[in-house]
């Protein structure tokens, strides 16, 4: 009601709609009743009133004609942006908060914040999806993205395509299904530029499409739909790194975009057991500037060509497969120069790892906590042990097609040795999940919950699939796998590790005891 008189009866006599003599202690309605007197309402009890702006108008009239000597009410309208594309979320409504003022003055309270969605969306993407470079330079994720934003803001397609990952994430993070609708909205219009701009072979070399597409894949992983655009996402990107030629390293943008698109594609590649390309190599004066970042993906790279040879060999006519002469060596060789990189690494990228439970906890996983001094880094090591798991699997299925004298003079390891491999790359894998979730610091220190960044979950969302499907783990462990990629997708807002762990229960029904990368 746009009144502001009320009441200021006990609650009993409230609760009845009857007259109260308000006597302090116990009205004496309460005492005539013979029941104990519930008391009053504090006098600085607030009273929100969603009112339009008509309402308040005349209600204000009415308080402009009340006798000033009579107890005050003060009125404060804060007024909320309107629902846009660019402010969504925010309500149309006036805000009228009154509160119950004693004496001759009226206190007036100060306007409170305006809400705008759109903003705090925007914000909240940028912590928890970008990683800044460190004072020496190195690492990065995204970073470049505030700046290309404020830069471009006459950029539509990057505009709409940021809009709609941002609001999807909060939306999807708190519940909030109004926001999610803004964010399809904005996805759609963020598809219908982006299409536009295709055609156009003048823009087509564009880091900011390129950005665009990357932040679509985003959204499609945020989401989970179950119609996902996600793999023509990652395709189109594919197209477009080789349409650009080595023209995509002419600016350190393009050089950063190379490198997760690669490593991206590859891992894709990986999970799907097929040849590992990307239409066009790093020249040599960017594989100079970043030695390392090259020679871990000309690692993954490797990885993923054995791989894609065993899956071609295995598709192909039936009976005694024959594989290329020397694979065997060359992942023996691989596996040699990725030991002696952790060695280094490790100098270089220490993590530590931390006993998380006494003897008496009855919990066992993970076995031990792993803290590193960056989410960079520890996604350094988990990449290379998700790739030594499809290696790993892959020498297994090799070492079953050969014969008995063949698998004696194989030199590569036992199948029981790499099963124990398999294993603690499984083990490494989960013993950095509560750094990766931001459960705890640098220094081993617990956080208090959300406080970690969203982008270490999407990281996590992968390799815990990809550690899921190692079937000579034990049930608990695999029950305990599921239950992070429930806990990445309810809590963290991914849904797309929703699907994940839909996809590895499905198929651990269908095809018992056999790796994910095998099927």
């Amino acid at each position: 009601m746009p009144t502001t008189s009320r009441t200021a009866g006990c609650y009993a006599c409230r609760r009845m709609k009857v007259k109260c003599d308000e006597q302090k202690p116990s009205c004496a309605r309460c005492e005539r009743g013979g029941r104990q007197c519930p008391g009053y309402r504090a006098t600085g009890d607030f009273i929100f009133r969603s009112m339009n702006l008509s309402a308040k108008n005349k209600s204000l009239q009415q308080k402009r004609g009340t006798n000033k000597a009579m107890p005050a009410r003060a009125q404060v309208s804060s007024s909320m942006s309107g629902s846009s594309d660019r402010q969504s979320g925010s309500s149309n409504s006036n805000l009228v908060i009154a509160y119950r003022t004693t004496g001759d003055s009226t206190k007036t309270l100060a306007p409170p914040v305006p809400t705008n969605w759109h903003q705090q969306a925007i914000c909240q993407f940028f912590y928890n999806y970008v990683i800044p470079v460190d004072d020496k330079g190195r690492g990065g994720y995204l970073n470049f993205l505030p700046k290309m934003y404020q830069q471009t803001q006459g950029t539509p397609f990057l505009v709409e395509a940021l809009d709609a990952v941002s609001m999807a994430s909060l939306a999807s993070r708190n519940s909030m299904p109004y926001l999610m609708m803004c964010a399809r909205r904005s996805y759609g219009k963020a598809l219908t530029l982006v299409n536009m701009i295709l055609n156009r072979p003048e823009q087509r070399k564009s880091d900011e499409l390129q950005a665009s597409l990357i932040l679509l894949t985003k959204y499609e992983m945020i989401t989970g739909d179950k119609d996902s655009l996600f793999g023509s996402h990652c395709a189109g990107l594919v197209h477009l790194i080789s349409y650009r030629g080595k023209e995509q390293f002419q600016s350190d943008i393009g050089s950063q975009i190379y490198t997760l698109i690669h490593c991206r594609q590859t891992l894709i590649d990986l999970a799907h057991q097929r040849l590992s390309g990307m239409g066009v190599e790093a020249p040599l004066e960017v594989v100079h500037k970043k030695p390392h970042r090259a020679r871990f993906l000309n690692w993954l790279s490797r990885m993923s060509a054995l791989n894609g040879v065993l899956a071609q060999n295995l598709r192909g006519a039936p009976g005694r497969v024959l594989f290329p002469k020397g694979w065997d060596l060359e992942v023996l060789a691989l596996e040699e120069e990725i030991r002696q990189w952790q060695e280094t690494a490790l100098q270089i990228w220490p993590y530590w790892p931390l006993s998380p439970y006494d003897a008496t906890s009855g919990l066992v996983y993970p076995k031990a906590i792993y803290v590193c001094s960056g989410l960079l880094q520890s996604q350094a090591y988990n990449l290379i042990w998700c790739g030594r798991i499809h290696l790993l699997h892959a020498m297994l299925v090799y070492r079953s097609t050969l014969t008995e004298n063949e698998a004696l003079e194989s030199p590569l390891p036992s199948a029981s040795s790499i099963k124990q491999d398999l294993l603690q790359m499984v083990d490494n894998i989960c013993n950095f999940v509560p750094f990766m979730l931001g459960e705890v610091d640098e220094r081993g220190a617990l956080r208090a919950p959300g406080r970690g960044k969203a982008v270490g979950a999407l990281f996590l969302m992968w390799l815990l699939h990809v550690a899921g499907s190692v079937s000579i783990m034990p049930q608990s462990q695999q029950d305990w796998i599921a239950g992070r990629l429930l806990h990445i997708g309810h809590s963290v807002g991914i849904q797309q590790a929703l699907a994940l762990k839909d996809f590895r229960d499905l198929q651990r029904r269908t095809t018992p005891g056999m790796p994910l990368s095998m099927r």
